[in-house]
């Protein structure tokens, strides 16, 4: 908070109020995120681990053809959640909305350890936690609009996005730790359904969907000021939505198409990153956790330096910034994955270099493609992040199937194929978005009027 002692003509007391306010939602809403998506992401590293030698389990709980069902729930619970999830949110608000859906999270998670060997039981408790997932999205476009405003949300979007590292690196290390321990693999399952429902808890009672203050910098300057809002200064959603208007739109397209491939970036990771260190790099099970995890944090510095340099940023135009930045990480998760179609098990050390690389281009993207959709879509955000959602849902859906067809034995010279897949994806998706997107805000949105209100307040 040393910044706040440059400017001696702001109340001092009230700015760093506003301040502590403002960091402590986003976050408690960090974290909560990174739960939910954790929870769903613990099975994607205790199937590896769910045998005679660390579980109570006498034998293999899962066949290969049931844990890619299993797998796939999570996409199906998500496609089920995207229309109650934006039913919710426009009537209830992000506080409500979020708060169910976590709940509905941790209970799942901790009754997953209930009836193991119970394919239709573990089933239903995946589709539930997909279904909360949903909930991410919305609260990933919905915060940075709710408490940075107009001249913040590049900073909020790069932090918030870091749930998306945070996840893995929790589930994926603390599930390395408890597979080997006595607890075994049932008390990591625990352990996310607590947190998640304590955290959630605390989230209910501290969350603010409509802010009375904000600090943001002054337009004609690099001042710092506190912004006041009044319930009429926040136009709230109509109840009659531009979906034709929306869906219409080129930009739109373009989001959803750059948020596909990466969405087959992602994925690959998070859900085949631990078979692919244990089975093709052959790493124990410990090991495999941490050398999985580490590249997520790593990636949380860089989306961070990202979105500051988004914000910072003010020579060329918020289009070209934006979509440039967007481009260029898609490109480089591109040239990672085609590196990788020519490393074999004997280049180990080479393989966890461009996992990193692979895992950290993907987070700065995630961040450009947020930032593109927060400006395209501004109060109707959370409409465009429930159909990215859907897309993530259905990657997660049939991206098993189609790695357990190119891939049956999961030898290097398989993953090979499946990354010039990945690679044809992601250069079709990435062109897409440069041919269809435009980076300010659509006709249909309220974007001008809020940023004038801000300008207003801020005077």
């Amino acid at each position: 908070m040393l910044w706040v002692l440059v400017y001696p003509d702001t109340h001092i007391s009230s700015l760093v109020a506003v301040a502590m306010k403002q960091c402590l939602n986003v976050c408690l809403s960090l974290l909560c995120m990174s739960l939910v998506l954790g929870n769903a992401g613990l099975f994607h590293f205790t199937m590896i681990c769910m045998n005679p030698e660390n579980s109570t389990i006498p034998d293999k709980v899962y066949t290969t053809f049931e844990e890619s069902y299993i797998v796939s729930s999570v996409a199906v619970g998500r496609l089920i959640g995207s229309m109650p999830t934006i039913s919710l949110m426009n009537k209830a608000g992000l506080r409500i909305t979020f708060t169910i859906f976590g709940f509905i999270s941790g209970f799942a998670t901790l009754c997953m350890p209930l009836f193991p060997a119970n394919l239709y039981f573990a089933c239903f408790i995946r589709v539930l936690q997909g279904a909360s997932q949903t909930s991410v999205y919305v609260a990933h476009g919905a915060i940075p609009l709710a408490w940075g405003g107009v001249k913040q949300q590049g900073r909020l979007v790069s932090v918030l996005s870091c749930c998306y590292e945070f996840s893995p690196m929790l589930s994926m290390a603390l599930s390395g730790l408890f597979c080997t321990s006595s607890f075994g693999w049932p008390g990591v399952y625990y352990l996310f359904g607590v947190t998640t429902i304590s955290c959630f808890v605390v989230f209910f009672l501290v969350y603010t969907d409509v802010p009375k203050h904000k600090i943001a910098p002054r337009v004609d300057s690099n001042e710092v000021t506190l912004c006041s809002f009044k319930p009429h200064q926040v136009k709230k959603i109509p109840d009659v939505i531009p979906y034709k208007a929306i869906f219409s739109t080129p930009s739109v397209w373009g989001i959803f198409m750059t948020a596909l491939g990466d969405a087959v970036g992602y994925a690959m990771f998070v859900i085949y990153g631990p078979v692919y260190m244990n089975k093709v790099l052959h790493y124990q099970v410990t090991t495999t956790g941490l050398l999985t995890a580490y590249p997520f944090l790593i990636s949380i510095f860089a989306k961070s330096l990202g979105g500051l340099l988004l914000d910072k940023i003010h020579w060329i135009s918020h289009h070209a910034k934006v979509i440039s930045f967007t481009a260029f990480a898609q490109g480089a998760m591109t040239t990672c994955f085609l590196v990788l179609t020519f490393i074999t098990a004997k280049n180990y050390v080479t393989a966890q270099v461009i996992f990193t690389l692979t895992v950290v281009f993907s987070g700065l993207h995630c961040v450009g493609e947020f930032s593109t959709s927060q400006t395209v879509a501004y109060n109707y955000n959370h409409i465009i992040t429930t159909v990215i959602s859907v897309e993530n849902g259905l990657t997660a859906l049939f991206l098993p199937t189609i790695v357990a067809f190119i891939n049956p034995d999961q030898n290097a010279h398989e993953w090979a194929k499946v990354f010039y897949g990945i690679v044809g994806v992601l250069v079709v998706t990435n062109i897409a978005y440069l041919a269809l997107t435009k980076v300010k805000p659509a006709k249909w949105t309220n974007a001008e009027m809020n940023e004038k209100n801000e300008e207003t307040s801020q005077a």
